[in-house]
């Protein structure tokens, strides 16, 4: 403990010396590294506080980085809350994520962007409501919603930031109100159904 308040003291008095000369002594520099070993835990960087000096935890990189898409059609019943699922993942760094049913699960704790988009048929002149939402820890907390109404060919889309303490998962609903089966789009060349998410912090 004695020698983390000594090097602490050792590095504000370096900090506080180069700011104010401008040459520094290079002895001075490398006993401070000599000693920032003692100090400092794994995963830590020196970095420069009001003037004075902290070691902090260094910024995590980015370890969820998903994208999956439908390259086939995929069926929405009418009136049914359905979970958009994905039979082609083009990447997921940290298998956190399961096309075959739609749920991403962080590995850990942190603030994640999750993106999706969901091509509609054609409602051939019914202008049933369209609707796409994301929900969290299964289908009862809702995140954010995306509907709209018509009877042409549609594309719904959503994207926002969520938190997670590393044991949530997430998911992408569908629901149409047309009175009949209605499908999402799939394509091998230009997918228009995707799912993406990546970690921000």
């Amino acid at each position: 403990m004695f020698v983390l308040f000594l090097f602490d003291s050792f590095a504000n008095y370096v900090i506080n010396t180069t700011q104010h000369n401008t040459t520094v002594s290079l002895a001075l520099i490398l006993l401070l590294f000599c000693f920032s070993s003692l100090a400092q835990t794994d995963g830590q960087v020196l970095t420069r506080v009001n003037g004075g000096a902290k070691w902090e935890n260094a910024a995590m990189n980015s370890d969820v980085a998903i994208r999956a898409v439908r390259t086939s059609s995929m069926t929405i019943p009418s009136s049914t809350m359905t979970t958009s699922t994905y039979d082609r993942e083009d990447y997921d760094i940290s298998n956190s994520f399961d096309h075959s049913t739609g749920i991403f699960t962080p590995p850990s704790a942190g603030y994640f962007v999750i993106m999706a988009t969901v091509d509609w048929d054609n409602f051939n002149s019914n202008t049933a409501t369209r609707t796409i939402r994301l929900t969290k820890n299964g289908n009862n907390t809702v995140l954010l919603q995306h509907s709209e109404s018509g009877s042409n060919l549609m594309s719904s889309s959503l994207h926002t930031v969520v938190y997670s303490d590393g044991n949530d998962n997430f998911r992408i609903r569908a629901w149409q109100n047309s009175g009949a089966d209605h499908e999402t789009s799939g394509n091998t060349v230009t997918p228009k159904c995707v799912f993406s998410a990546f970690r921000i912090r």
